[in-house]
């Protein structure tokens, strides 16, 4: 292949350093410009991708100190060192640079605020691109992520390991911003209290008092107020009912006991959110750091509704007249939605109040980071409050797809699928949350051999295990040119592959065989989990998580015992006579 300076000295450089770092893809390295239109591998590249590049199908990142064709972040997928992809990740390696490198901290602060920027008001399917191809190369610390060696970048091999922790540190700072705005944004898990915090927090950083923050203090004293005003008298209500005079004999005192207890059952719905995610308030707030407006906002909205769960019972299931106990609901369950309704009242910019916030702690936090030495970033990033756990994820490019969230021009989807089965066959459907038949467990596959060298292989034999151990087999169907007969690959034709763990299809197109195949997933639910959770990915359904756990353990140990059972029998197996016979007679 004839390459330009430029792609020739990439080539050059990622070789190099591929070898110094132990790079799983060392002495294989496959150049394949996405501007090229080259159809065909060479027969030494296709050894190499069919070879040492098909232990692991894990896309990767390569960080360089060259511009290569407006790209310094490339992205590395089995099938090429310098993948087509449609993020914009420049900015990580702008970000690492200006802050590891050359200590340009204004270059740094710039390319930490256009990233957060950028996934704060990108497309939902753009940031999961974008997101699972940051993850797969943080995976592990970093383990993903190669550096070129040079004194703009990194300068010796065995300062990487050090450099891979310092960027997972720092981009720490923006994908814990990321799951912030995600929570109050896009949740809409805002209310009075949070965003006057985010208020002033940026008042208070100027150091002098300021009159703006008289009008958003006096607004959430009313609230407390008001919401305080209302469970005080809810609770003198309660207080001067003259229990002595009910007749717990009568039917009639029950009348009301349905509305109580279906008014109940929807206070505990409404304030069960709040109840799960009083973790993230309490970080929200600055964890550890006490502050007031947390401390109210934890009673208004934690403490406050299970009281009204209790009182409210009460109160609704003693109504004298049922036109009371309506009212009585409707004024309980108001209540606790008094600090939710105050900000559209009084039409505050939400959206701009906490990213704007969350643009300035992240700053704040860069310069708390950007100095520790290499033994401080370890320690940080392995204990402490600030502790990055070194969570397995890999995003895997069965086929030699462009990354890219969903393009309807070039006809990509980006987002879960759920695979089923019905009188017609296999199916796949997208989704926009993850279900539990979305989850798969094993993923075996077998490319077409009709043009072996081709860079675009399909899959001609896919067979897919879901969470419950069902299989699904998904194969080619051809018209054979001879008989004009359909024929279809049922069974494996060449060397097949093979991924275990849990795993999530992401980007699938089919004609007669599979064209495009990317999934995304980790060794272990508990790190699926933990990657969906960190890095702010798709929603999953109800429950999915405990089920997750519980089913995938169970179907392990499940395996290991039939495993076991196995081996027994294997070791107990005794060689026929007539075979005993044959072999002594080859001897």
């Amino acid at each position: 292949m004839i390459m330009d300076g430029v792609l020739k000295q990439f080539a050059e450089n990622l070789e190099r350093d591929a070898a110094l770092a132990n790079d799983p893809y060392a002495g294989s390295i496959v150049i394949l410009h996405p501007g090229e239109e080259r159809k065909n591998y060479t027969d030494e590249e296709l050894e190499c991708v069919n070879g040492q590049r098909s232990v692991d199908f894990s896309s990767r990142i390569y960080i360089t100190a060259l511009n290569v064709k407006n790209n310094t972040t490339i992205l590395r997928t089995r099938f090429s060192d310098n993948a087509e992809h449609a993020s914009y990740l420049n900015y990580v390696r702008d970000y690492f640079k200006a802050a590891n490198s050359t200590k340009h901290y204004t270059s740094a602060k710039a390319a930490l605020t256009q990233l957060l920027t950028m996934f704060f008001n990108m497309s939902n399917t753009h940031y999961y691109n974008s997101a699972c191809t940051m993850a797969s190369a943080l995976s592990d610390h970093g383990k993903k992520t190669l550096f070129e060696i040079a004194p703009a970048m990194v300068e010796h091999a065995k300062d990487i390991p050090a450099a891979r922790q310092r960027l997972v540190y720092l981009m720490d700072i923006v994908f814990s911003k990321v799951s912030i705005k995600r929570y109050l944004i896009d949740e809409e898990g805002y209310n009075i209290y949070r965003l006057v915090h985010c208020i002033t927090k940026r008042e208070k950083k100027k150091k002098v008092f300021s009159k703006t923050l008289l009008y958003p203090l006096g607004y959430c004293i009313f609230s407390f107020l008001l919401q305080m005003c209302l469970l005080a008298y809810v609770i003198f209500e309660n207080i001067s009912i003259d229990k002595v005079e009910l007749d717990f004999t009568d039917l009639a005192t029950y009348k009301m006991v349905p509305l109580a207890l279906l008014s109940t059952i929807f206070s505990i719905i409404l304030a069960s959110p709040e109840w799960k995610q009083a973790g993230v308030v309490y970080e929200f707030y600055g964890g550890s750091v006490f502050s007031f407006l947390w401390a109210v906002d934890f009673f208004v909205n934690v403490v406050i509704p299970l009281i009204v769960v209790f009182a409210g019972f009460i109160l609704i299931a003693l109504a004298e007249s049922y036109i009371d106990a309506v009212l009585n609901t409707t004024a309980l369950l108001f209540i606790s939605e008094i600090d939710d309704l105050l900000p559209g009242v009084l039409e505050m910019n939400y959206v701009s109040i906490v990213q704007d916030y969350l643009v300035d702690e992240a700053l704040d936090q860069f310069d708390t980071r950007c100095d520790l030495t290499d033994g401080e970033v370890e320690r940080k990033i392995k204990t402490g409050n600030e502790k990055v756990p070194p969570i397995n994820f890999c995003d895997l490019f069965l086929t030699n797809t462009k990354e890219s969230g969903a393009c309807f021009e070039d006809g990509i989807l980006f987002q879960p699928f759920e695979v089923t089965e019905d009188d017609k066959g296999t199916q796949l459907a997208h989704k926009n949350v993850v279900t539990k038949g979305c989850i798969l467990t094993e993923i075996e596959w077998c490319y077409t051999t009709l043009f072996p060298n081709t860079t675009k292989p399909r899959i001609s034999y896919l067979r897919l295990v879901k969470l419950d151990g069902s299989e699904f087999e998904i194969v080619q169907r051809t018209v054979d040119p001879k008989t004009n007969k359909v024929t279809a690959t049922t069974v494996p034709v060449g060397p097949t592959h093979c991924v275990s763990g849990v795993f999530v299809i992401t980007n699938f197109q089919m004609s007669d065989s599979v064209l495009h195949l990317r999934v995304c997933g980790s060794n272990t639910p508990e790190d699926f989990l933990k990657a969906f959770d960190y890095y702010s990915l798709w929603e999953l359904a109800p429950n999915l998580d405990s089920d997750l756990i519980r089913k995938y353990h169970s179907k392990t140990r499940t395996t290991a015992v039939a495993s076991k059972q196995s081996s027994r029998q294997a070791q107990n197996y005794q060689v026929p006579d007539f075979q005993r016979n044959e072999s002594a007679g080859e001897a």
